[in-house]
């Protein structure tokens, strides 16, 4: 049976019902039935609209979309974008080194530059039109982004021994590295090879991703439900984290999970704060930290109330790197629908609905005539 499809900027109300009814879910990029996981619709950014890649928290009718340093759909995560991520990336780490130096802690920015010249090559490369020369220079670039891959999966495994207190960055850097060598296979034509290396990739991130959401969890997640996170952090948003990890998982399971984690945390405060990986509470962000908080902290135990200012920030780098996460991993179903919609690439590309973006439309919906199951 031929599939069409429709674009447009208006959320239907059939889809934002089931999505409040929890009928749909948004995954990534694209809305599903909870039930049969067939794709309802996928998520676009407007091009000319970028307020949704900017690192705030944005709701619209699809719910909270979350901060991820990828876009919705992997048509959308051009190299323009990519070169403008991790100069970004590059800048915050600049910034935050020069903080780092006080406690002796170097940051590795050595493969910045090779990143920033492969994407720039890979942007230029498909503007050419001698397609032996296209070609070559793409493999060039892929094979640079192969290289970055290998040296952030190493420098993450090191320093993740070390809780360092930067791997997040060093697993979105793996991201856009992964997405820009299969973007290079999608615009050459080569769907099986780039479909081949988002699952390599997710094999990679995945497993990478939980010890680092693990990691931030702490040793006792219970810490997360004290009183004193009331109105931050709720079970809800707990379970949500933990229902990544496993989907069985409900919220009474969690509780279940921590309930006696909680009272141990109750009696032992002081143990449970000097169980505290000590690079986990270096926080970046927080001007005083090095100057005021940090010295008193490793002096003596601070009280709970004083380290669970910390926590929600932790929290939200994990629920960060879970979107993106999620984000990466419906890139894969992206392009094998494609193929089921019998269009390559640039037609995909060039789907845009007749009507104009708004900042309150911001996001284009691609919209099957049938559900399709990837």
């Amino acid at each position: 049976m031929e599939i069409s499809v429709t674009t447009t900027f208006a959320l239907p109300d059939w889809i934002s019902e089931n999505l409040a009814k929890g009928i749909y879910e948004r995954v990534g990029g694209f809305i599903r039935d909870t039930d049969n996981k067939q794709i309802i619709a996928w998520l676009r950014e407007a091009e000319s609209v970028d307020s949704l890649l900017q690192n705030i928290t944005t709701t619209t009718g699809f719910g909270t979309l979350g901060v991820s340093i990828l876009s919705l759909s992997v048509s959308g995560m051009n190299f323009f974008l990519m070169l403008k991520k991790i100069n970004e990336l590059e800048q915050a780490l600049k910034e935050v080194s020069v903080s780092l130096e006080k406690i002796n802690y170097k940051i590795d920015l050595s493969f910045f530059t090779k990143f920033l010249v492969a994407i720039d090559l890979a942007q230029n490369v498909f503007t050419m039109e001698n397609q032996k020369n296209r070609k070559t220079s793409a493999l060039f670039a892929i094979n640079s982004f192969l290289e970055i891959e290998r040296f952030y999966v190493n420098l993450f495994d090191y320093e993740f021994e070390k809780c360092s207190p930067i791997i997040d960055n060093y697993l979105s850097i793996l991201s856009v590295a992964y997405v820009a060598e299969a973007r290079c296979y999608l615009e050459l034509g080569e769907y099986s090879t780039a479909i081949r290396r988002f699952q390599e990739g997710m094999n990679v991130l995945r497993s990478r991703i939980q010890q680092y959401v693990e990691l931030t969890l702490t040793s006792n997640p219970a810490i997360y439900l004290q009183p004193e996170l009331k109105g931050i952090v709720d079970l809800r948003r707990l379970t949500k984290i933990y229902s990544w990890m496993d989907p069985t998982l409900s919220e009474s399971d969690v509780f279940e999970m921590h309930r006696e984690n909680f009272a141990y945390f109750v009696r032992n405060p002081d143990k449970y704060i000097n169980s505290i990986p000590k690079s986990m509470l270096i926080d970046v962000e927080d001007k005083n930290f090095f100057s005021e908080y940090l010295p008193n902290f490793l002096a003596k135990a601070e009280s709970i109330k004083d380290f669970s200012k910390y926590l929600p920030n932790f929290l939200a780098k994990a629920e960060s790197i879970i979107e993106t996460n999620k984000r990466f991993e419906s890139y894969e179903i992206e392009v094998k629908a494609m193929s089921q919609l019998e269009m390559n690439f640039h037609e995909w590309q060039q789907l845009t609905p007749s009507e104009p973006a708004t900042e309150d439309t911001s996001v284009m919906l691609i919209i099957p005539s049938t559900p399709v199951a990837v």
